[in-house]
């Protein structure tokens, strides 16, 4: 995805640019996090990340980092397609939850007497 791509949760149907929150060239993986949680906060998602596990996310490879920088620094681009790709998973997460709850909703009573 590129820099300037919009990201939609369609659970809440509100569309960001994900790059506007990233304006610096590289950021520390606590500054990722803290970028990241500025998009949830935008998209009307109650979810915070906390900020030390950055480090962690970058330790394992989860987030790119420039090499040589003993996975403590990370480029605007890589921050940028990290975000999508963790708004991705955290919209089909949704929107699973989402279907399971309307599919229980509507589970015939006779069904759910013969569970219980």
């Amino acid at each position: 995805m590129s820099e300037n791509s919009v990201t939609e949760i369609e659970v809440t149907e509100t569309e960001v640019v994900v790059g506007d929150f990233f304006t610096a060239e590289t950021y520390s993986p606590y500054g990722v996090i803290k970028a990241v949680n500025a998009v949830l906060k935008a998209l009307e998602i109650e979810k915070v990340l906390p900020g030390p596990m950055g480090y962690t996310y970058c330790k394992k490879g989860y987030i790119a980092t420039v090499p040589g920088s003993n996975a403590k620094l990370v480029t605007r681009a890589a921050a940028i397609e990290w975000t999508e790709k963790y708004l991705g998973k955290l919209a089909a997460k949704q929107t699973m939850q989402a279907e399971i709850v309307e599919e229980v909703t509507e589970a015939p009573e006779a069904d759910l007497h013969e569970v219980l």
